[in-house]
């Protein structure tokens, strides 16, 4: 049996960027409004009771994984490790309250998205950059590498953005067409 090659050190760096992006923003969200995650997590039996301490350890945990993910081996291993480990928790509550019908904010980013079957997919892209993370060969420290990680996750977080916000020009335009 041949053994893998590894895969490519920008590939790698820009994968933990956008996964270190994805929970930036999150902890940050969850910072700013525990309570929000707090109903959240009642609403995916998670919790009985929505508690704020609740919201508040996990927008710590979340910004305690970016971190983790930006700093060098052995940091950035434990970093795709908690990262997999917090997105497949997402997937294993976000699909049974979707299967149940649950509709409902999803208390990913500052409340903005409801619960779709979208959610858990995100969830499966994050669990599998931080699988790229921990299988990968790092990139050798340089700008051009680093430079290149960042083009390449930009291009990656920007996409999805670009998309939604030509979509909501889109529906606002046939909205403003039809008043």
């Amino acid at each position: 049996m041949e053994s893998l090659e590894p895969l490519p050190g920008v590939g790698v760096l820009a994968a933990r960027i956008v996964l270190a992006t994805l929970f930036a923003l999150g902890g940050l969200s969850k910072l700013s409004g525990p309570h929000g995650i707090a109903v959240a997590a009642v609403r995916y039996r998670v919790l009985k009771k929505p508690h704020r301490a609740f919201g508040y350890a996990l927008g710590v945990a979340e910004l305690a994984t970016t971190v983790l993910l930006l700093l060098p081996a052995p940091f950035a291993t434990a970093g795709c490790v908690v990262a997999g480990l917090l997105s497949v928790s997402f997937v294993l509550v976000s699909v049974p309250a979707l299967r149940r019908g649950d509709r409902f904010a999803c208390g990913c980013l500052f409340g903005q998205s409801q619960l779709s079957w979208a959610t858990p997919f995100r969830a499966v892209g994050m669990v599998t950059a931080a699988t790229i993370g921990l299988l990968a060969t790092p990139v050798a420290p340089g700008v051009e590498p680093v430079m290149g990680a960042v083009g390449l996750a930009t291009i990656v977080l920007g996409l999805p953005f670009a998309t939604n916000i030509f979509q909501r020009m889109q529906a606002f335009s046939r909205k403003e067409g039809h008043a």
